[in-house]
């Protein structure tokens, strides 16, 4: 029977150790090898079931083969997984010894309140402060952390999570923070003033939520609270206020942020070297909370601000209020504003232009900016003005300066200043002072351009052409108004190329008259009242001819016209003649010039069609003998010369001879002695010329005073004509011997005085 007991007994043994029961003894040991008392050990079966606590570091206890162990100590935890008590019966761990500090970015170190999480946040004392914990083990992706934070200052740090397995130092910075400006209060448990510069507990914010955020109040019994997110080494900040002219806050500037970003901007300077500008708007106060990092903590406490392309640069420790000035651009005339809509377009200029506005009702648009030198723009109208005024504290008032003006004109009037074409607003429109260029319609046909400087208060104009008979423009009109029955004086300004003159509209004219090339005609103001105001004159052709009818191409002739002063029209064209334009109001005055002498003459001027020719024509004359001719003046002469009417003095010899339009004229040449010089005894000299036809000049001389019997006779004796019957004085004589009604062929003159006699031959030609 013993045989079978012992058998039964070492099968029921068996029966354990198969149903996989063993034990298992849990070691806690300290990161100094040191047994820890009171980590809790639980085994898997179907649930967590405990298997006890240790006592100066260890516990033991049965559990299922193969199963998971797991002790929990000061809110850490460590697990086995799959441990066979046969095979690992003692299961041994180590905690980890876990360092929190606190310390300025510079690595200087500050006491704090330490916390780690468990089962919330627990002290662990003041940093540096150190707790044993476990190291996580098996736990599946992110639950490998602790959290931590730090309390310092009445302000504890954002939640610090960290693998102690990894990294069992935990390091928290504070942020060296300085507020500036008045009454600077901050929330910490409380209302308190801000004294900086100070280490104050920030960070990153984290799941947990942003615990570094701080608010502060830049003048406590005023000011709204800003809300600040502590973070980085050091912080610096304060509130900036821009005011108007006046000290008020510019509140919610600008209305177009963050459309607009340039028009208002700040940026700082760390050790000479400018940052990024950064945009903002003020709030209802007129502010703005800025925050400085600069690398080296090397900020010079000043800051820029550029308000509408203007900068101004303050020291912020000494005066953090920056005060704008105000602009007002003013659209106006000479008797007040412009209050059209919507007016004129205000534009600022410096590295872009920006709109501020048009001008509508008020007459004005108002922009702020900072005291200096701008760039202004007004567009009214379809022209630009651009000014640059300096401008100072206080309110700046930019004029654009408008004119009236008006068109006394029935037809449509365009422009294309600006680029484009326009109508102009019949009658009046205000324009900026500037030179435009005008086109006016009558009927079909558009006149222009026509040039305008517009300047003044106001300007009254009435379009006043010229035009000639084949209706194109002449150049040179001169308008003068009358005033009752006074004229006054010549209106600025002479019609041009295109025939036009935009002459002034003057008050209590009741007629004008225009003036072209010394000739005026009148028009009442009936007609100044209509469509336009026109003129029409007549082409007058003036020719310079020579004896024979032909036109002298030379271009040597000269023209002149008088009037109420002598005009020099310039020389005959290669045609040889010269067109003037003249109202048809009868006769003027013209001097031709040639070869040194003038003619002149009063052509009359008809209202008709076509070219109306008028011709100075010249004469021809001879002297082979002849050396000068005077006309003030000796001059060289020419024998065959063609000179303008008139009597002229010869020399060699010396003697007077008629130079008649169309005619030929000779000059006497007696015989010479050896010497070349004139004969001064009594002498008949060859006429001049032979033959001839229809006249010719004889020469002679008588030694002294004496009866001389000059005449001519046919080849029979019969007496012709008797040239010179009295007594002349002493010297060379001439006289000239002209027929239309005798027979060609021969004759003889005859010369006699006391008692002598000297005969000659001579041929007429028919």
């Amino acid at each position: 029977m013993r045989p079978t007991l012992i058998l039964f007994c070492v099968l029921a043994l068996t029966a354990v150790a198969t149903a996989g029961s063993g034990t298992v003894t849990v070691q806690l040991f300290d990161s100094g090898n040191n047994g820890l008392s009171g980590g809790n050990v639980f085994y898997y079966d179907g649930g967590w079931q405990s298997l006890g606590t240790t006592v100066n570091g260890t516990v033991s206890g049965t559990v299922p083969k193969t199963t998971d162990i797991e002790i929990r100590y000061s809110g850490g935890r460590f697990k086995w997984i799959l441990i066979d008590p046969a095979t690992n019966p003692t299961l041994t761990i180590n905690t980890i010894l876990v360092t929190v500090k606190l310390q300025t970015c510079s690595g200087t170190p500050l006491v704090g309140d330490a916390k780690y999480y468990f089962g919330g946040f627990t002290s662990i004392g003041n940093t540096p402060a150190t707790i044993e914990l476990l190291p996580y083990s098996a736990l599946g992706p992110g639950q490998g952390n602790y959290d931590f934070q730090v309390t310092y200052d009445g302000r504890t740090s954002p939640i610090h999570t960290q693998d102690i397995a990894v990294n069992p130092v935990i390091v928290l910075t504070t942020t060296k923070v300085d507020m500036f400006g008045q009454n600077v209060y901050w929330y910490n448990n409380g209302w308190k003033p801000f004294v900086g510069p100070k280490e104050v507990m920030g960070g990153k914010s984290n799941r947990y939520g942003n615990t570094a955020w701080a608010d502060f109040k830049f003048n406590y019994s005023t000011s709204p609270t800003v809300t600040i997110d502590i973070d980085g080494c050091s912080l610096t900040g304060g509130m900036i206020t821009l005011v108007d002219e006046n000290g008020s806050p510019i509140a919610n500037y600008p209305a177009d942020y963050p459309t607009e970003t340039r028009n208002l901007q700040w940026k700082y300077r760390c050790g000479g070297s400018w940052g990024p500008s950064t945009s903002f708007k003020t709030d209802a106060n007129g502010q703005t909370f800025f925050t400085i990092n600069c690398p080296n903590n090397n900020w010079d406490n000043k800051i820029t601000m550029t308000l509408n392309q203007t900068s101004l640069e303050q020291n912020v420790m000494v005066n953090s209020t920056f005060q704008a000035a105000k602009v007002n651009a003013n659209l106006e005339g000479c008797t007040g504003p412009i209050t059209d809509v919507p007016g004129g377009t205000v534009a600022q200029g410096g590295g872009y232009w920006y709109t501020h506005g048009t001008t509508g009702p008020s007459g004005k648009v108002s922009f702020y900016t900072f005291p200096g030198s701008i760039k202004v723009r007004m567009d009214y109208n379809h022209a630009s003005e651009t000014q640059y005024p300096v401008i100072a504290s206080g309110a700046n008032d930019v004029h654009f300066q408008t004119t009236k003006v008006t068109f006394n004109y029935a037809g449509d009037i365009k422009s294309n200043k600006g680029g484009s074409w326009w109508m102009f607003s019949k009658p009046t429109m205000y324009l900026l002072a500037q030179s435009y260029n005008f086109w006016f319609k009558t009927g079909p046909t558009w006149y222009g351009p026509v040039a305008l400087n517009v300047s003044g208060c106001e300007m009254g104009k009435v379009l006043l052409r010229v035009l000639d008979e084949n209706g194109n423009g002449v150049a040179g009109g001169k308008a003068t108004p009358a005033f009752g029955g006074s004229w006054g004086s010549t209106l600025v300004g002479q019609t041009d190329a295109n025939g036009v003159l935009l002459a002034d509209i003057l008050p209590g004219f009741t007629k004008i008259k225009m003036t072209v090339n010394q000739g005026s005609v009148e028009q009442s103001l009936a007609q100044l009242n209509a469509s336009n105001y026109t003129w029409y004159t007549e082409i007058l052709r003036i020719w310079l001819k020579d004896h024979a009818g032909s036109p002298i191409t030379d271009q040597a002739g000269t023209l002149r016209q008088g009037g109420g002063s002598w005009y020099t029209w310039g020389n005959f064209n290669a045609s040889g003649y010269r067109d003037i334009q003249l109202f048809a109001t009868g006769s003027y005055k013209f001097e031709a010039g040639y070869n040194y002498t003038t003619f002149t003459d009063f052509p009359v001027v008809t209202a008709g069609a076509g070219i109306q020719n008028f011709d100075f024509q010249t004469g021809q004359i001879f002297g082979s003998c002849i050396t000068q001719y005077s006309t003030g003046a000796w001059r060289t002469f020419t024998d065959g010369m063609e000179l303008m009417p008139g009597t002229y003095t010869f020399r060699s010899p010396e003697q007077s001879g008629t130079v008649t339009a169309g005619g030929t004229t000779y000059l006497i040449c007696l015989p010479k002695q050896s010497s070349g010089e004139f004969l001064t005894e009594f002498s008949l000299a060859q006429n001049y010329p032979n033959p001839f036809n229809p006249s010719t000049v004889i020469g002679y001389a008588v030694p002294e005073e004496s009866e001389v019997l000059l005449q001519v006779f046919d080849m029979q004796g019969r007496l012709v004509a008797t040239l010179v019957n009295g007594v002349l004085p002493p010297g060379e004589h001439m006289a000239t011997f002209e027929t239309s009604d005798l027979p060609g062929g021969n004759y003889m003159y005859r010369l006699q005085t006391n008692g002598q006699s000297l005969t000659r031959m001579m041929t007429l030609l028919k």
